[in-house]
């Protein structure tokens, strides 16, 4: 037997919720000892201070965000390249005129300074754009 076996542990974690009252493999909330947040879900415990877990709630915001900003982005474009492909353009080749009328370079490229592409700026330009068409 190692040292740890010879003297049971006192659980020093204060349960603040269970799903099933007496059931421990059920999902539970507690708090550390030393003042952590603790979630058992489905067996996996993830324990972090309050602050980790607002930091992890607010970078799940941003994640949402950006999603919701890219899916927005990629329906636009899409709806840009079937005009090029189904166009009158698209017969004679023009494509430096029609690209000139897409949505993306009229809308975007009114937002974004010429010269500069950087990622922060086309975020802001789509952030904008989606404003105008009072998207959440």
């Amino acid at each position: 037997m190692s040292k740890m076996e010879d003297k049971p542990c006192k659980n020093t974690d204060v349960e603040l919720w269970r799903e099933k009252e007496g059931d421990y493999y059920s999902d539970s909330v507690h708090v550390t000892k030393d003042g952590r947040i603790g979630f058992n879900c489905g067996g996996i415990i993830h324990v972090l201070t309050p602050r980790e877990w607002l930091m992890l709630k607010a970078s799940v915001d941003v994640l949402r965000k950006q999603a919701k900003r890219y899916e927005w982005l990629k329906d636009k474009l899409e709806f840009d390249v079937a005009s090029y492909k189904t166009g009158p353009e698209a017969e004679f080749g023009a494509l430096s005129e029609a690209y000139e009328t897409t949505w993306f370079v009229r809308t975007i490229g009114d937002f974004v300074e010429p010269g500069n592409d950087e990622p922060k700026d086309l975020d802001y330009a789509i952030d904008k754009a989606m404003e105008e068409e009072n998207v959440n």
